[in-house]
């Protein structure tokens, strides 16, 4: 379906980029512009060593992170597919580095796992966005599946687990094969949590650089299964943390792991995205894309949750949590990379022009809840958004993680593709910044 960019690149010489470089003078100047306030002087708390070396395009590291919710990765799974349907490439191709966590553990690992067959040094994915989609839509039922004798052994779930987890692990054994964490195209990390260390496991793509007890390198298959292994749904998952056989006597961790689900720790993994770049505080560097994976306004009615006790709050309490864990992640990115964090002795000056932080050409995303930029008295913006989060709202859809009726599979897609024709502005602006940016500077490899 893709080209390989590499290959392209070098077929055609240096057409894409100058074509790229005239694209990003027109739409985005301050992309090139090595005299930009941001390559002379960062605003944050530490002077960023890489600003006024290189062009940010020659810089900036481009992460996307993507929530967990069950059978709703249909919703960041589809407007994935707008975004490569409007570049021409897949997902790997437009960034660096990669966060996922249960459902959006799934797709990263997706977007990012080699074509069968592909040649030495070829980044072409055996998944687009629309096949992993697809296989939401074909396959949710099977995964989200139990029968009759399971119904009775846990009493409807309430004794166990609500679903076994056989047809999970089909799913991604048939998705992934033998392929491990550390064959992804681009840097990846997935998040989960081990029960009985108490502690988050983070299963990074980059994990043979170093023998860590919280990265070992399992295959694909069983990085999903942990990370979506959410408590009351699906059983925990137990991964051997003794791989010394494999790689030597460093690489035994004790005990095997006891794994659940990664929204247990981390729902929206985007500050785990900012950590996995490796760019700390030097956040002129750094441009983080957040997908969730759809929400329901009107859920839990105070009237409605008054009298709940134990038995009520069994269900409603995840979805809570969840959604609470994804908005105090938001807050705090927005805060710490879209302006806020400016040194007080940088404020700014008297008088300067207040300028809002969507102009034409700006990098955005809709949720209007972003900090205005300023701009000086030569009418040029000081800093830029660094981070974009987009969280459709579902009007059709059930929220439930593991409703897979037909109905709400449909609705769950109606639901994105509306989100995306009302913001489709933003969306392809993005779209169109990150494949301007994949000719400037391709994304880095995994190794």
């Amino acid at each position: 379906m893709f080209h390989n960019l590499n290959q392209n690149q070098q077929a055609q010489g240096g057409a894409a980029y100058d074509a790229a470089e005239k694209r990003a003078a027109e739409r985005w100047p301050w992309l090139i512009d090595p005299d930009a306030r941001w390559n002379k002087k960062h605003e944050g708390f530490s002077v960023d060593p890489l600003a006024g070396v290189e062009r940010l395009d020659k810089r900036l590291i481009r992460v996307l992170a993507i929530d967990g919710g069950g059978i709703r990765g249909i919703v960041p799974a589809t407007v994935l597919t707008a975004i490569e349907e409007r570049t021409g490439r897949p997902i790997s191709d437009l960034f660096d580095v990669f966060a996922g966590t249960s459902t959006g553990g799934l797709l990263t690992l997706g977007l990012n796992a080699l074509k069968d067959g592909a040649d030495w040094g070829s980044t072409e994915p055996q998944y687009s966005a629309k096949e992993i989609r697809d296989i939401y839509l074909e396959r949710g039922p099977q995964i989200f599946s139990r029968g009759k004798r399971w119904m009775l052994k846990t009493a409807g779930g309430w004794l166990g687990p609500k679903y076994p987890a056989t047809g999970l692990e089909a799913v991604l054994k048939e998705m992934f094969g033998s392929r491990r964490i550390a064959d992804t195209i681009r840097r990846t990390l997935i998040t989960s949590y081990d029960t009985e260390r108490r502690t988050p496991v983070t299963f990074a793509s980059d994990c043979l650089r170093f023998a860590e007890p919280r990265n070992p390198n399992p295959e694909m298959w069983q990085v999903c299964r942990a990370t979506s292994a959410a408590p009351t749904y699906f059983p925990p998952f137990r991964l051997k943390a003794d791989y010394s056989d494999e790689r030597g006597p460093g690489w035994n961790f004790g005990d095997p792991f006891s794994l659940v689900d990664g929204g247990v720790a981390a729902n929206n993994p985007a500050l785990w995205a900012w950590y996995e770049s490796g760019l700390g505080r030097e956040a002129h560097s750094l441009l983080i894309v957040s997908l969730g994976t759809g929400y329901a306004k009107g859920q839990f009615k105070y009237d409605v949750i008054k009298p709940y006790g134990k038995l009520q709050w069994i269900t409603p309490v995840l979805e809570l949590l969840a959604s609470g864990a994804n908005e105090t992640t938001h807050t705090q990115l927005n805060y710490f990379l879209n302006g806020t964090w400016q040194d007080p002795r940088d404020r700014t000056p008297e008088g300067a022009e207040r300028i809002p932080n969507r102009p034409a050409t700006a990098i955005r995303a809709p949720q209007g809840t972003y900090d205005v930029n300023f701009a000086d008295g030569l009418d040029q913006r000081t800093r830029w958004t660094r981070y974009l989060r987009y969280q459709p709202q579902l009007h059709k859809a059930a929220a439930a993680m593991d409703n897979v009726h037909k109905w709400n599979l449909s609705a769950l897609q109606e639901d994105a593709e509306r989100y995306i024709r009302e913001n489709e502005g933003d969306l392809f602006e993005l779209a169109d910044f990150l494949d301007t940016l994949a000719d400037l500077r391709p994304a880095h490899p995994n190794h």
